[in-house]
């Protein structure tokens, strides 16, 4: 009788263990989804002239490049473009705007 409450009590520890690993198992299933909700990117900048005057209604391209996938959109009057909500991963943009040379920047991250 005293031996099995000798090995109740060595064992004791191991019940909380138990009981932690299996919290801690819990808690790393419920997070990953929201971690996994964070693989976003955007792509934001301003359309500029060579002497650094903003360009308003040029035409910003965004390419994915692993997919294929193309997104555009106009500068606002302050030359502004945005992209939100990509997935991260490597993008080409274009940018053409009237009586400009096209812009075209490869494989950024």
């Amino acid at each position: 009788m005293q031996s099995e409450r000798i090995q109740q009590h060595l064992l004791q520890p191991w019940r909380h263990a138990r009981f932690i690993v299996a919290l801690l198992v819990a808690s790393f299933l419920v997070l990953l989804p929201l971690a996994y909700g964070q693989m976003s990117a955007i792509i934001n900048g301003t359309v500029l002239d060579g002497a650094g005057a903003v360009i308003p209604g040029a035409t910003v391209t965004v390419t994915n490049e692993a997919t294929g996938e193309n997104r555009d959109t106009v500068t606002n009057g302050e030359g502004f473009f945005v992209f939100p909500a990509l997935l991260t991963g490597s993008y080409s943009l274009k940018i053409e705007a009237k009586g400009f040379k096209s812009f075209l920047q490869r494989a950024f991250r």
